[in-house]
């Protein structure tokens, strides 16, 4: 028969003295005698004591877990018979009982759909929540609710239990641990999406409309016509719909957010490994979790440096697919096109790169370097590269490919805002960058004059609704990057004396329970991590290999160019010629 999990944790707590408590049942014993076997017929007698029975209980790591999980129950339960949570009490109440009431409307409905009776789908509804009846349920609501309670106790760090060292308190605690171990990267990017016809790994093939506009997104970063800013250029051109309204801002990335490995991993290893400000940083102490087979491929394949002027011809030449005299080069095979030659030359890299005022050649230009995008910026020691209009660094990267069995394909122009790995950037510490307060607040940090510094919160907003929905979600990024935040609280309950265990034993057991539980999914969240690393080095190592044996020569372009005019460009297109494809 199923018990309540109140009933079960007062059960595993008072189990010791109930069965030393039965003593007129066990006679011809010690006193610590708790339990007595008989076997072969009466001839064999094994008498158990209290200290046999539970040390060797405690000792199994899937039996201790059944002590924390009781221990830790009752407290929560007893936590809320202080009058100080009366009120309290009395909301959790009532939401479990709403809780209640909306899974007795699911019955009705599953009886109607199922053909059944309401009793049978109540019966499945107790069993899912592994309960017996509906009072059961109930408190499994409530002790759901308490538990969330509790945990809005630990954010809030108001409780005397939830101080910890000096000024510090568990709030502060958690986020030093967030930023710590996920790296938050505040980052906003331009998608120019292509349609990926007939792609592979080294070879896309790019429409005329996707060449002009992948062209012109260059080309408007470069000039800046009119002070036009990355957000101005992201909200009319970017593909990302979510992030174009918002001006090209993503908001944070860390560990957990799910993006291509092209993009997250990228701006890892750029900022790891080739921005120069971040010298010395041991990416491993920095949780980027860099392998040594990663980071030597990363520096092997080195920076990609795009020419600007590689974006300006293949715009110029997006719509021509034939000779100038008309010549249909190759039977008209895509992959000789110069658009699509230019790009995949220069622009479809998997690896993160930059875009350089240089031509195609790799001469810089003074016509280039005189535009408003490009700038010498410190992190790359002085390299002159196209940059937002803040000086920040517009990495480039193509990311996806259906033949990879990505769900698209196309080119990235990413912006670092704020990187994880600088402890200050601009006056502003990690910590005050993401701050949970909001300008005006007293807690919003604040330069020497008193002005509001620039902040994640702050960062292009001007209403304070903008404000509150930012901090939002700072708050919810701390609040949900732990998995094992109840036994982080059990801990600092225990150390506060709000849980004292008497059972040194236990005590023991039920530390390095709790100690193996952290060891183990941070152990598996670096492996998933690492692995991560490594599908992303193979798709590199790949790379480079078909680049290396089937990327079309860039001269074949100026041979598809200059074909009319040029016996040397007929004869590369000529049977067996240079560029001739069968």
């Amino acid at each position: 028969m199923k018990k309540s999990r109140f009933a079960l944790a007062l059960t595993a707590l008072t189990a010791i003295g109930t069965l030393a408590s039965c003593s007129e049942a066990v006679t011809n014993r010690d006193d610590d005698v708790i339990l007595s076997l008989t076997l072969n017929d009466g001839q064999d007698v094994k008498q158990i004591k209290a200290d046999d029975l539970f040390t060797e209980y405690k000792l199994d790591p899937n039996k201790t877990k059944t002590y924390y999980d009781a221990i830790y129950e009752v407290y929560v339960r007893y936590l809320f018979q202080d009058p100080a949570y009366e009120v309290t009490l009395e909301q959790i109440n009532r939401d479990a009982n709403v809780k209640v009431s909306a899974e007795e409307e699911n019955a009705k409905s599953n009886k109607e759909t199922n053909g059944t009776t309401f009793d049978k789908e109540m019966r499945a509804i107790f069993d899912s929540y592994n309960v017996e009846d509906k009072n059961q349920l109930r408190e499994h609501f409530t002790y759901q609710l308490m538990k969330e309670k509790v945990r809005e106790m630990y954010f809030d760090a108001e409780a005397a239990w939830t101080k910890t060292t000096g000024e510090s308190n568990t709030w502060l605690d958690l986020k030093n641990n967030y930023l710590s171990k996920k790296l938050p990267y505040h980052v906003k990017h331009i998608l120019v999406k292509l349609s990926g016809t007939s792609s592979t790994i080294e070879s896309s093939r790019l429409t005329a409309a996707e060449a002009t506009k992948l062209s012109g997104v260059v080309r408007r970063l470069a000039t800046q016509m009119n002070n036009e800013t990355f957000g101005d250029i992201a909200r009319e051109q970017s593909d990302d719909d979510g992030s174009a309204e918002r001006s090209g801002n993503l908001g944070i990335m860390d560990r957990d957010t799910s993006f291509v490995n092209e993009f997250k991993l990228g701006i890892y290893a750029y900022d790891a490994v080739f921005n120069q400000n971040n010298a010395g940083l041991d990416a491993e102490t920095k949780s980027l979790l860099i392998t040594e087979d990663a980071a030597t491929k990363v520096s092997e394949l080195g920076l990609v440096e795009i020419p600007y002027e590689a974006a300006l011809v293949i715009g110029r030449h997006a719509s021509l697919i034939a000779a100038s005299d008309g010549t249909s080069i190759n039977d008209g095979n895509a992959a000789y096109y110069p658009r699509n030659v230019y790009f995949n030359e220069y622009f479809n890299h998997h690896n993160v790169g930059v875009i350089t005022p240089t031509t195609l050649t790799g001469v810089e230009s003074a016509d280039y370097t005189a535009l408003a995008g490009f700038n010498t910026v410190e992190e790359l020691g002085g390299k002159n590269v196209l940059t937002d209009e803040k000086g920040n660094v517009i990495l480039v990267v193509k990311a996806g490919g259906t033949s990879q069995g990505g769900s698209y394909e196309g080119v990235h122009f990413i912006v670092v805002e704020r990187s994880a790995l600088s402890e200050v950037e601009n006056g502003v510490s990690l910590s005050d960058y993401y701050t949970t307060s909001t300008p005006g607040d007293e807690a919003y940090p604040v330069n020497e004059a008193g002005e509001p510094l620039e902040t994640y919160i702050n960062f292009m907003a001007t209403e304070r609704t903008t404000f509150q929905t930012r901090a939002n979600e700072v708050s919810d990024k701390i609040k949900n990057h732990d998995k094992l935040i109840d036994y982080r609280i059990f801990n600092q309950l225990v150390e506060k004396n709000a849980i004292e265990i008497h059972d040194a034993v236990l005590a023991e057991y039920l530390d390095e329970y709790i100690s193996i539980k952290f060891i183990t999914e941070k152990w598996d969240a670096d492996e998933q991590f690492k692995t991560t690393w490594e599908k992303w080095i193979q798709l590199l190592d790949y790379q480079q290999h078909q680049r290396d044996t089937r990327l079309v020569d860039v001269v074949c372009a100026e041979h598809f160019l200059n074909y009319a005019s040029s016996d040397e460009a007929k004869a590369a297109f000529a049977t067996g010629g240079a560029c001739y494809v069968k």
